[in-house]
């Protein structure tokens, strides 16, 4: 039996073709860049490409509910995020709270209306020969600084994860290529909170079934 996981990870959410095609219709050229010249991530919206990923996420509403006992209420726009190649690792965010500025009031405060929170790869991550630098990319790992482990983009998988401070993450170095992916967030109907007694294992079991 499978372990239970705070992570939900839907391979093939989306066609690995559908993903190019996505990625076409962003038309990405240039990034913007910063005084020094160093590329910039990039935060794109569009509609017509955002209601692709709508249509996807309604089918699997209700294994999310069951998942983490929930009722979903809302859901954020969808940010088509563009991680260009020389992008560095950045310091790991909360996807829904920042660190309390408070007197002795340590940790993090939640500011957002957030509770899961969705990312979408629209890259591939490859490291042989034959690259396809429009598709594929070197480096670009969704890292859980937390737990110790992250996910390698993978064209068409989308991870769901608890949008609290136990999952503060970030984006590893892009070396080769550029990383493509959409993100968006959750809210439920009562604040979720999370809660690891609900998922024994550890990140060798909740996995085992992926292939």
């Amino acid at each position: 039996m499978v372990a239970k996981s705070p992570f939900m990870v839907f391979q093939r959410f989306i066609s690995p073709l559908r993903c190019e095609s996505i990625v076409d219709d962003l038309d990405l050229t240039l990034p913007d860049e910063d005084i020094k010249g160093n590329p910039l991530k990039m935060v794109i919206h569009h509609e017509r490409l955002e209601s692709i990923v709508y249509n996807s996420f309604v089918d699997i509403i209700p294994q999310i509910e069951t998942h983490y006992n929930v009722t979903h209420r809302a859901t954020t726009e969808v940010d088509f995020i563009w991680v260009p190649q020389g992008n560095k690792k950045e310091s790991p965010i909360c996807e829904n709270g920042v660190l309390s500025n408070i007197p002795n009031q340590k940790g993090f405060v939640r500011t957002k209306d957030r509770d899961l929170t969705c990312v979408l790869f629209l890259s591939d991550y490859c490291n042989t020969p034959d690259f396809d630098s429009l598709y594929e990319v070197y480096g670009g790992k969704l890292e859980f600084t937390t737990w110790g482990f992250g996910f390698n983009p993978e064209r068409g998988t989308m991870i769901v994860y608890p949008s609290s401070s136990h999952f503060l993450n970030t984006v590893c170095d892009v070396m080769v290529g550029d990383l493509v992916m959409a993100k968006f967030h959750i809210a439920t109907t009562t604040p979720y909170r999370f809660n690891i007694k609900l998922f024994p294992g550890d990140t060798n079991t909740w996995f085992s079934h992926l292939k």
